[in-house]
């Protein structure tokens, strides 16, 4: 074999040496953009469970929880459009805290319509500061301990002859009753209140809007 012939064989080799690197060459950076794909995919799912929702982190690596928080019964009622009156008894009668504490409670809300419906002479003399503990007193008698949401009201009802007689922070007692499907509350002094919007759970009770003020003997 001459030197030309052996020249010529070496180069051939070198060049499917160097095909060959670029051919694996392609082949990783097609992998590696698919991979770069899968992962950016991944950065941007969500799992949707319930009433949680997880998101995966940058690195891919773990779920971060967005899970719904409930608020405590004087910060749902604060919020609320339709409680400016019960919330500003709450704060002069010393009920705010106990109604952001841990205990559980059920709390029958009257509306801002309801409390306006006393009429403006009777409003003004409850929030007058000779009058904070008779406030106080028709305050707590809206508000019983533990948590007891309308289908536990109305079976009581419906287990108890129609009629459940509820205990309240102030130690009087409500009465409880139906009016169809709804539930009725009846003060000491007659009045009844229908729950207009119940259900409403907290992390420390549950809320149930009524229309009308009750109140104790």
């Amino acid at each position: 074999m001459n030197l030309q012939t052996i020249v010529r064989a070496k180069l051939v080799i070198v060049l499917v040496t160097l095909l060959g690197g670029v051919g694996y060459g392609i082949a990783q950076n097609k992998e590696v953009k698919n991979n770069v794909k899968t992962t950016e995919g991944k950065a941007v799912q969500l799992k949707v469970d319930g009433s949680n929702l997880s998101v995966l982190d940058n690195n891919n690596t773990k779920p971060v929880s967005q899970t719904k928080e409930f608020t405590d019964i004087f910060t749902f009622l604060t919020d609320s459009e339709d409680h400016a009156i019960l919330v500003r008894a709450i704060k002069v009668t010393g009920l705010k805290e106990t109604l952001e504490g841990k205990g559980r409670f059920t709390a029958f809300a009257p509306n801002d319509a309801a409390f306006n419906a006393l009429g403006d002479e009777v409003l003004e003399s409850l929030f007058k500061a000779e009058n904070r503990a008779v406030l106080k007193e028709v305050i707590s008698y809206h508000v019983m301990p533990g948590s007891q949401g309308v289908n536990e009201l109305t079976r009581a009802v419906n287990g108890n002859g129609g009629e459940a007689r509820l205990k309240t922070l102030n130690g009087s007692t409500l009465n409880v009753r139906l009016n169809g499907d709804k539930v009725v509350i009846v003060g000491a002094n007659g009045a009844k209140a229908t729950i207009v919007s119940g259900d409403k759970v907290q992390n420390n009770g549950m809320v149930h809007t009524i229309n009308t003020v009750v109140m104790p003997n």
